[in-house]
């Protein structure tokens, strides 16, 4: 008798249990309005210049009810936040920088608090997103605004001013500051770290500078001023007391600036400031002025001779210094390095291009706007004038008014084919 009582109170404890556990697990699984929607994974979209095609999106459990579109946390988000956030977030953040003002992005970030995300964390995503963004934009904007550093063009290469990568530059710092304060709000700016780069000595423009990182863009522009500091301090203190400039002094601060900015850019990016802004750079356009070369020949050439028109310049400061069989042996290590860089058709060009006559030729042909052909049919004339006022200097036969009779009828002769070729082109 007592070991049935026993037997029916198990039963209807085990019984009791049950519906227990049938009701817990009933609650758990219908109560669903406090639980995040789960996200779902959008389809990876590949890198730009990329020939993947993007990966197909996983088709949602329930069509019906698709969940809210979420989008992973980037690669450069805190370790705290990704550790809180599904791996279904993380696997395929899609947004595209022109995205980052939109509803998806909002949602995002809802998403990331609904998971749990510290708000700090989310602000440090927030700024990462924006600052990369801004940097892209940057780039473009170097890219797009870069100017014809192999060609003369005194408004552009003169002290790196450059008015349209200027203004395009405070444009997009203001455009960063407006998209901040629309996903932080007010006084965002004092948790901002990225220092501003609005302002600036030298337009470092081109796919290479451009890309230069915030810091080390702003490294650039701290040396470049403190150069241009240098160089004013000592041309006042040398006009103070009254005396001339030395060549060799300038072309230490010079060497001086290009071993700060060594310390900071690799070779090549070093090169590209130095074929853009260097003294030597300049010296070169104004030489190759007129020969229609290309960027990768005026490269070349100034490969073949930066190094060999520095090292002169710090030793004595100039040619002009140099001993008679010195600047004989300079004009020939040069003139090869030059017919190497070239070619010998455009160094016999570069050669002709030197002529104080061709010079002459080619002026007059621009001011008068004429074809380039015409330039050589100038030359022509003046030559042949060059050398009849030469000979006629030199006939010890004539008289003096002998001789300023027959250079005024060589000159009005030279006049009158000059304006023939002109009218002719």
């Amino acid at each position: 008798m007592r070991g049935r009582a026993l037997f029916i109170g198990f039963i209807a404890l085990n019984a009791a249990f049950a519906v227990a556990l049938i009701a817990f697990v009933a609650k758990s699984g219908g109560d669903k309005s406090s639980a995040p929607p789960p996200p779902a994974t959008l389809a990876r979209t590949a890198p730009p210049g990329s020939n993947t095609p993007p990966a197909a999106a996983p088709a949602p459990a329930k069509p019906s009810a698709p969940a809210p579109a979420a989008t992973p946390v980037p690669s450069n988000a805190p370790a705290v936040a990704v550790a809180k956030v599904p791996p279904s977030m993380i696997a395929g953040r899609t947004f595209g920088w022109q995205e980052i003002e939109s509803t998806n992005y909002l949602g995002y970030l809802a998403n990331l608090r609904g998971v749990g995300c510290p708000e700090k964390a989310i602000r440090q995503i927030i700024f990462n997103d924006a600052n990369e963004l801004f940097n892209q934009q940057r780039l473009q904007a170097a890219v797009s605004n870069d100017f014809k550093w192999w060609q003369s063009d005194n408004a552009l290469s003169a002290g790196g001013y450059n008015p349209e990568f200027q203004s395009r530059m405070q444009n997009l710092v203001q455009e960063r500051r407006e998209l901040l304060t629309r996903l932080l709000g007010a006084n965002w700016e004092e948790e901002d770290k990225t220092p501003s780069l609005a302002n600036h000595t030298v337009a470092l423009t081109g796919p290479v500078l451009g890309a230069l990182t915030p810091e080390t863009y702003l490294g650039v522009q701290e040396i470049c001023s403190r150069s241009m500091s240098r160089h004013n301090d000592y041309l006042m203190s040398r006009f103070n007391e009254g005396q001339a400039s030395s060549q060799i002094e300038l072309a230490k601060l010079r060497d001086q600036t290009r071993k700060d900015l060594a310390t900071i850019l690799d070779k090549d990016q070093l090169e590209e400031f130095l074929l853009r802004f260097s003294h030597n750079a300049s010296k070169l356009r104004l030489d190759l002025r007129g020969m229609g070369l290309t960027a990768d020949e005026f490269r070349k050439v100034f490969r073949a001779t930066d190094q060999i028109d520095h090292q002169i310049q710090l030793e004595y400061g100039g040619e002009e210094a140099l001993s008679p069989k010195q600047r004989e042996q300079l004009a020939r290590q040069r003139e090869q390095a030059l017919a190497g860089a070239l070619g010998q058709e455009r160094y016999s060009k570069l050669i002709l291009g030197r002529d104080p006559l061709y010079q002459r030729a080619r002026r007059v042909a621009t001011e008068n706007g004429i074809r380039e052909q015409a330039t050589q049919a100038l030359y022509e004339v003046f030559k042949e004038t060059q050398s009849k006022r030469l000979q006629i200097q030199a006939d010890r036969k004539m008289t003096p008014d002998q001789k300023q009779d027959a250079l005024v009828a060589i000159n009005q002769e030279e006049l009158r084919r000059q304006k023939k070729i002109i009218d002719d082109n």
